[in-house]
């Protein structure tokens, strides 16, 4: 992304490429897309007391790549490499913390790794890292804290686990993660107050579950069809400081018990389960004039919007509590270790005080009150949890990847395939590649070829090996930003320059896990045999985080949200001659298109890439805007409406119909929009963050030029927008291939060996293909 452009350096205004200014305002207009999820850009966890943030750095703003210096790859002329610094600045934060946590993990029984498990197994596995971890102690602070103390405390033990048990780190985070969230975040002061010690002990009685989406309703959760009415009188109404009043919560059908939630199938005693309210009177507060037809049954009221309730679903012991039904969700493809579980609540009454009110209150006669604008801003306020989620999983994702890195480099460093011909004097791949453009240092036979040494391995292997570091990088900012504006600092902790928490928590969230899997895949694939066995990690893991590519926001549409995003920045930007966030790297001239053939050093750069993805992103936006206008048009041309309330609803069916019509392009430009901000992200935290070594630096640009050129390699947007054609697409191939080589040969692979160390995984969290395979499985350990 591109630095703000000032008053004095104002960019010429772009130009749509098949639409004028006026079509595109009015598209812009129109085009929102369903409302699928519109999460608030809050910070996640809701407002917390200033303090000393965890790291002293400024706040994070997109650089210009002018700013960015490509790196020297070419083969012995690698940058050094200390593999210390590269763990420090991928853990980011709390390195005493981590490594007593991993010591505690070494040490423990509970923490052995484990293959093959059932799911009852699986789940007394995760319960059991659950309670150690609690039982050491390591949840203290960790939402008492004022400010960003806690959450970094928070994020240290939750990415730990996830490089141990996924299921672990996710049943974490269910608890003290979405539960707590939304308490501290939608909760009063002294609802937030009462429960944070209670949910940081860990205590049986008070575990919690977050119960937003139903059998009916996943991505759409503002259609939610739980509903929680106000009554005057309710047994048991009269609780801390209560009126007799409360709520009935209720499902109405099959298709609104809630579903796929996390803890409740066991684990859970209470949860946050969000409801259509209803109540006698909005009184000065009401929304109104939103509510669809549908959710307005006679005899429950005025419809409020979509709230949260504290409700509990067990006893204390784990008994069954009248009037709530729960049942599991069975074995799943992965992450077993999680009971998810399914809820219904058949007329449970609920007391007053079981509405978390930050900003909502029913008086005792029925009056609601909200301090928010309109059921829009209610919605998304309800949502605020999701973002610092979304920001956890990345996180945790990009913890997860630095395992499957280290043991693919450890295995093809050590494994060998393929003899050679004698003679010749050439190399093995010079020999048996067709067409390399570099050769491979030469193997004696009769010793077989290093994965390492075959180029074909390291065009696979070493780009997800890059990107594992990009995202390490990129959630390390964003997880900075949240530090910040926890601590208070002004523009969502910097996050406004990126187009705020939501857009950007929703990019990186579908752009990391997305990629995550996708590398697992790879891995799984460059282990061969070896890989599909369970003990060796890999395969188990890609089954785990598969479901991180659904939950807190199904990726696809993410993707939509941050295309909206986008498309309304766009918009502003041609009225305006400035785009604002998260657009500012479009304030620059576009350049010629297209874009001349760039030598493999150049090709193998950030500074390139960000430009290449900018221009596709550029020409790409012109034309989804262009061509919703038109639909929206040619939509609202079928009835040309005759009132004002008829081009109201005329206008919101021909956005609904402009959005449906253009997801596949939406989607083109949401992708090249996420991977220039995970590089962007990177770039920046890499200039800035103190836990980044000055010395590091250069290796940290080898490494993002690798992942720039397989971006730009991997995307056929940018050749469909005209960025590249069949040259320059070749010649981003050879600056990629260039690379690979450079470092596949640094040192005779040692150079890579240093970055799988870097990654920060214990020995003994690897696999045993990450060592002397040939030893395991000696027929002496039978």
């Amino acid at each position: 992304m591109g630095v703000p452009v000032t008053a004095a350096a104002a960019p010429q205004p772009p130009a749509a490429p098949t639409a004028s200014a006026a079509s595109v305002g009015a598209a812009a207009a129109m085009a929102q897309p369903p409302p699928l999820d519109t999460s608030a850009a809050l910070p996640p966890g809701g407002a917390a007391t200033a303090t000393t943030p965890s790291v002293a750095m400024p706040l994070l703003r997109p650089l210009a790549p002018s700013t960015l210096v490509p790196p020297s790859t070419t083969a012995g002329e690698l940058p050094p490499l200390d593999p210390a610094a590269l763990a420090r600045a991928l853990a980011h934060t709390q390195h005493p913390l981590r490594a007593s946590i991993f010591s505690l993990f070494r040490d423990h029984p509970a923490f052995r790794l484990v293959s093959g498990a059932s799911t009852a197994a699986a789940r007394a596995h995760t319960a059991a890292r659950i309670n150690a971890v609690a039982a050491a102690g390591l949840m203290a602070g960790t939402l008492t804290a004022a400010g960003s103390v806690g959450r970094a405390r928070l994020d240290a033990v939750s990415e730990c686990l996830a490089a141990v048990d996924y299921s672990a780190a996710i049943g974490l985070g269910v608890h003290a993660g979405l539960f707590a969230s939304a308490v501290a975040g939608l909760g009063s002061a002294a609802q937030a107050a009462a429960w944070a010690p209670r949910i940081e002990g860990m205590a049986p009685r008070w575990r919690g579950c977050f119960a937003l989406t139903e059998l009916g309703h996943g991505s759409d959760a503002r259609g939610v069809e739980t509903t929680a009415v106000w009554v005057p009188h309710v047994p048991g109404g009269k609780r801390e400081g209560g009126n007799g009043g409360g709520y009935i919560l209720d499902t109405p059908g099959e298709a609104a018990q809630k579903y796929w939630i996390g803890g409740a199938a066991a684990v859970a005693r209470w949860a946050v389960v969000f409801a259509q309210l209803y109540t006698p009177s909005g009184g000065e507060g009401d929304v109104a004039g939103s509510t669809p037809p549908m959710l307005t049954p006679t005899g429950r009221g005025v419809h409020q919007g979509i709230h949260a309730f504290l409700v509990r679903i067990r006893t204390d012991r784990g008994g069954p509590v009248p009037t709530v039904t729960t049942a599991d969700c069975g074995a799943k493809g992965g992450l077993n270790g999680v009971d998810n579980g399914r809820l219904w609540f058949d007329a449970t009454p609920l007391p007053a005080d079981a509405l978390l009110c930050r900003h909502a209150t029913v008086s005792s006669t029925g009056v609601y009150t909200c301090d928010l604008p309109g059921e829009d801003a209610v919605f998304a306020t309800a949502m605020a949890a999701l973002t610092g989620g979304r920001a956890g999983i990345a996180a945790s994702a990009a913890a997860g990847a630095r395992v499957a890195a280290a043991i693919a480099v450890r295995y093809g460093l050590r494994r060998r395939a393929f003899v050679p011909p004698a003679g010749g004097g050439t190399s093995a791949a010079g020999a048996l590649v067709d067409g390399g453009d570099k050769a491979v240092a030469p193997v004696a036979p009769p010793a077989a070829v290093r994965l390492v040494d075959w180029p074909g391995w390291r065009l696979r292997v070493v780009p997800v090996v890059a990107w594992t570091v990009v995202y390490g990088l990129a959630t390390a900012a964003v997880k900075e930003m949240g530090y910040a504006a926890a601590d208070g600092a002004a523009g969502q902790g910097g996050a406004a320059a990126w187009g705020g928490l939501h857009v950007l928590t929703s990019a990186v969230k579908a752009g990391v896990t997305g990629g995550v899997v996708a590398g697992f895949q790879t891995v799984r694939e460059a282990l061969g045999g070896q890989g599909f066995k369970a003990e060796n990690r890999v395969v188990g893991m890609r089954a785990d985080w598969d479901v991180a590519l659904t939950f807190e926001g199904d990726n696809y549409v993410l993707y939509q949200q941050v295309a909206k995003a986008c498309v309304a920045a766009y918009s502003r930007g041609i009225r305006s001659g400035k785009f604002p966030p998260p657009l500012t790297h479009l304030n620059t001239t576009s350049p010629p298109l297209p874009l001349a053939p760039p030598p493999p050093a150049t090709a193998a750069s950030v500074p390139w890439a960000l430009t290449a993805l900018a221009a596709a992103q550029r020409v790409l936006l012109g034309r989804l805007v262009a061509d919703m206008a038109a639909t929206a048009t040619a939509e609202r041309r079928r009835a040309p409406p005759r009132t004002p309330a008829e081009a109201r609803a005329a206008a919101t069916a021909a956005a609904w119909a402009a959005a449906a019509a253009h997801q596949d392009a939406a989607a083109d430009v949401a992708s090249l929009h996420i991977r220039h901000t995970l590089l962007s992200l990177a770039a920046a935290h890499t200039a800035a963050a103190p836990s980044v070594a000055a010395d590091l630096r250069p290796a940290l640009a080898v490494l993002s030029g690798i992942a720039a050129a397989a971006a730009v390699d991997a995307d056929t947007a940018v050749v469909r927008a005209g960025v590249l054609d069949g040259e320059g697409a070749a010649a981003v191939r050879a600056g990629l291939r260039a690379v690979t080589d450079a470092v596949g040969d640094a040192a005779g692979g040692e150079w890579l060996g240093a970055v799988a160390d870097g990654m920060g995984v214990p020995d003994w969290l690897l696999a045993p293909v990450a060592f002397d395979m040939v030893a395991h499985n000696s027929r002496a350990r039978l």
